[in-house]
Order: structure tokens, then sequence, then C-alpha cells
């Protein structure tokens, strides 16, 4: 089985603070665009074998497509060998989620291998214990995610915008990052949203009238004032909209016209080793 599992990026990413259980309350527009990691999956003929690869390289206690494979097992019973490889072209640290699609992809993949012994909700629910990112990639192609993102309310797509992804070229850890949003203290938030707000405003408004923003962006944009450059660079070029992805470090510049955004890729290509024009996906989870 080979899937394309693909990135995701948000445009809305509202911190509302730290939960009893320490994981943190967000609220966030959260699309799929098509850049893919490539996800191949095999069964062996061995029993209890596994065989995990990533190319180029993921420590071991980063691969959650690893932990994906462990996930099933356990809850399915299924003791058959199974091989994974994942081909890595989302770019690590950028706030684009590859991880986290990739264990979605594997999830999925091997419930669809050995005839769908888990339920829908069951695969949510291992899905929401490897990662906050991680139930979204299961499906919606568009969606506010609450809670500590677990909790999906899926969006109508838009097929009118396209986007310019920016990567600068380093990472940026989504654990550090929260360390300094939280050493920062409480930062009031540039305007409260509802789940309806945003449901609303994304599929109806323009982007230019969107108020979206990141909590996240002034903690990164300190330590690295790059990012902000990034996002002035985008909006001058004809981006309607511009904002940080996840914790970054990638930023994603909105346009309503194609030609602009191929313009302002043209470039920035000559400054950031990773500048993609995308559309937004149509449709949710990893394709075959």
């Amino acid at each position: 089985m080979i899937l394309e599992a693909p990135a995701k990026v948000n445009l809305h990413l509202e911190i509302k603070g730290m939960r009893a259980d320490r994981y943190h309350e967000i609220l966030s527009v959260v699309i799929t665009v098509p850049l893919f990691d490539r996800v191949r999956i095999r069964s062996l003929k061995r029993n209890r074998i596994l065989r995990v690869s990533c190319t180029p390289p993921v420590v071991r206690e980063k691969n959650i497509a690893a932990a994906a494979v462990g996930s099933f097992r356990r809850a399915s019973g299924i003791e058959a060998g199974i091989e994974v490889r994942v081909e890595k072209k989302i770019p690590l640290g950028a706030g684009l989620g590859g991880g986290s699609s990739d264990a979605a992809a594997v999830l999925g993949g091997l419930n669809r291998m050995f005839g769908n012994p888990l339920s829908t909700g069951r695969l949510r629910d291992l899905a929401a214990e490897l990662g906050s990112d991680v139930p979204f990639f299961l499906g919606a192609a568009a969606a506010v995610m609450s809670g500590r993102g677990e909790r999906i309310r899926p969006l109508r797509p838009r097929a009118d915008i396209v986007l310019v992804l920016v990567y600068p070229g380093f990472a940026v850890s989504t654990t550090q990052a929260y360390r300094w949003f939280d050493g920062e203290g409480s930062r009031p938030p540039l305007k409260s949203m509802t789940v309806r707000q945003l449901e609303d405003r994304f599929e109806r408004g323009k982007p230019d009238c969107w108020g979206f923003y990141n909590s996240f962006q002034p903690v990164i944009q300190a330590r690295y004032p790059i990012i902000g450059r990034v996002a002035g660079q985008l909006t001058e070029r004809g981006a309607r909209f511009a904002v940080l992805s996840g914790s970054g470090s990638s930023v994603v510049g909105v346009f309503a016209d194609s030609g602009e955004a191929r313009g302002a890729a043209r470039a920035m290509r000559k400054q950031y080793p990773g500048v993609w024009v995308l559309v937004p996906l149509q449709s949710g989870g990893s394709a075959d």
C-alpha cells in the first residue's frame, strides 16, 4: 500500500491556556495542502516483525510512524509482520504536521490493509493518544480544531485562494515553543474567537478580513526575526493574509490571484530554501 500523507497549515492558532492535564487548550483553523510525504506499508510473512524507516532519517524517539504501528497492533491484536517506509518531503520542525500526517496514514492504512478491525471512533482515539494534530489527518481537508487538538469540526474547503508557503530553512521545536510561550506569562489574545466565528470567517469571509492570528508568532518572531520579514515580504507581494504555521518555522501567505502568488514565489525562491505555490486540498485523509 502506498499512501500520500499531506502537510497542513494553520491559518489561525489561538492558545487559550494550560489545562489541568498539562496540555494547552487551543483553537485553530487548519487546512491540508498538496505537499506530501509518501508512506509505503506492506505485511511481512513472519509475525511480530516490525521494520520502520524514514528517508531522510528521523531519530527513533520522534518516529511517530513507528508509534502508530505499535498503537494499532495493541488495539487490534494483529501480530502480522509490518514494514513501513516513509519518504519525507515535508520539512521537519516547520509547523506543517508531517509526522502527525504520517502517523494518521499508518493508522488508516493498516486498518484498511487488515480488513478494518477498528472503528472510526477507535482510530480517532488512538490518533489523539499519538499527538494533538493526528486526528485531523484522518479525514478532514479543512477544520476548526479545539481542545488540545482532538476535537474536529470540519469546514468547507476554500477553492478560491492560492497559498505561497515559505520554509526559511531551520526547525523550531514545538515543545520549546510552548516553553517560551508559557515562560513569557499570559498573553491576552489579539481577539479571542469562537468556533462559529472561525467557521463563518473562513467559509464566507475574504482573507484580508479574517482577523486570524497565531499566538506563537510574537514569541517565535522575537527569537527568529526572519519570520516577520517573510510575512512582510509575502504581504508586500500581494498576499491578502500572512501568518506563521503551527509553532513555525514556515510562513504561509494567502493570495486571491494565482499570478500574484507565482510571482511572489519566484522572487522568494532566490532567498529561501523551500517555497511552494499550493491550492488547498478539497478532500481529506491520506490518498492511495
